[in-house]
């Protein structure tokens, strides 16, 4: 049977608070392994979608990262503005590198952890732990390759959980 759909994922700007730089390189978009998030599971994310440059919802995807941080006792690296900004500025990033290929950029999602930080996976108390902000601004989704296209939700926010 021949696949109906092609998935795909291009990381087009990474930022890294522990840098604290926005970076282009594919071979340096990584997360370390020995991140809590990675090795324990702690740490929260959330993503958005930036269209023809606007934000869907940016706030009450922040305000939900915040809630999740704060139940799961994952303090910020930086203030929320600073935060919001490195957002911004990430996803602009990625939109300028797209212009200089394409004259419509397509749909940017980006997608943003908050990590306890970095630790072995030896020690169970994160003490001393500094928090890590990872944003990755992505072209994904799925491209249909069949005769019609499926119908499906256009934009949906849980607001309440």
């Amino acid at each position: 049977m021949k696949e109906k759909f092609k998935t795909h994922d291009k990381i087009i700007a990474f930022y890294n608070s522990h840098l604290d730089c926005i970076i282009e390189d594919e071979d340096l978009m990584v997360i370390p392994f020995e991140d809590r998030q990675f090795i324990r599971g702690h740490g929260v994310f959330d993503t958005t979608k930036v269209i023809d440059g606007r934000f869907v919802h940016l706030e009450e995807h922040i305000d939900r990262l915040l809630r999740s941080a704060s139940t799961a006792k994952i303090e910020l690296p930086f203030s929320r503005e600073v935060l919001r900004s490195k957002i911004i500025d990430t996803a602009l990033h990625a939109q300028a590198r797209l212009q200089k290929e394409n004259a419509k950029v397509p749909p940017i999602h980006c997608r943003f952890h908050l990590s306890k930080g970095l630790g072995t996976g030896q020690s169970i108390s994160p003490i001393g732990s500094q928090p890590i902000f990872y944003i990755a601004a992505c072209l994904t989704g799925s491209t249909y390759q069949g005769d019609k296209k499926d119908k499906g939700v256009s934009e949906f926010t849980i607001r309440e959980y």
